[in-house]
């Protein structure tokens, strides 16, 4: 059978870098309402649960005949003591009104950044939830506490890597892009937006790897 060979992807197009954020990946879940289920309009049930979950049981909120849940990296989460993840849901539940008017249906997916997450806390009395695409809420009015992580370079670029440790050079020296005047950055996301890869590149254990991080978080804890 014939079988067309892929066409080959130019690696120096379309490329973003944005700082990477040292938080907790968070995702808030914007779906329509409906007693007895609940689906993305992509066609796709889109809530990732396993037989024995029950998503209505996760519903935060309904505005506007729109569900709301949130999600950390690897489960849905609700306000509460033992189900919250650093205070994200509850977050969600405070401001879900104007989550679901500003951001509307779908995942959307961030950071959530600041005092009492990680090590680093940017500067901030308070949480903030920075949404990792750049490129859909350029020049929006977000939420308040909703922000968007900092765009540090993009476009063609003719020697990628080299463009890589320019910016990373600058981050180091300028300090982080998110919050002026914190100079201890973690480091960078590159986003191929041709393919849709995405790559990091951070000033701390970049060779050894987040298994390495996270024993040593665990160490000074």
């Amino acid at each position: 059978m014939f079988e067309k060979f892929p066409s080959l992807t130019r690696f120096s197009h379309g490329w973003t870098i944005t700082e990477k954020l040292d938080g907790s990946n968070a995702g808030l879940i914007i779906v329509p309402y409906d007693r007895h289920n609940l689906q993305l309009t992509d066609g796709g049930s889109g809530l990732g649960l396993g037989d024995d979950q029950q998503p209505l049981e996760h519903v935060i909120a309904i505005i506007n005949g729109m569900a709301v849940l949130a999600q950390s990296r690897n489960k849905l989460i609700w306000p509460g003591k033992t189900t919250d993840n650093l205070g994200f849901a509850q977050f969600v539940k405070d401001n879900a009104e104007a989550l679901v008017t500003t951001l509307g249906e779908g995942r959307h997916y961030g950071e959530w950044v600041g005092k009492g997450v990680q090590k680093r806390h940017y500067n901030l009395n308070t949480k903030v939830f920075a949404l990792f695409n750049t490129h859909r809420w350029t020049g929006v009015e977000l939420p308040d506490r909703v922000r968007v992580v900092p765009v540090l370079a993009e476009g063609y670029m003719g020697e990628p890597g080299a463009e890589f440790e320019r910016v990373m050079s600058q981050l180091k020296d300028q300090g982080s892009g998110f919050s002026a005047g914190f100079m201890d950055p973690e480091g960078i996301v590159m986003r191929h937006g041709p393919s849709g890869t995405l790559f990091k590149k951070t000033f701390d254990y970049d060779e050894q790897g987040k298994w390495a991080e996270n024993e040593a978080r665990r160490a000074a804890s």
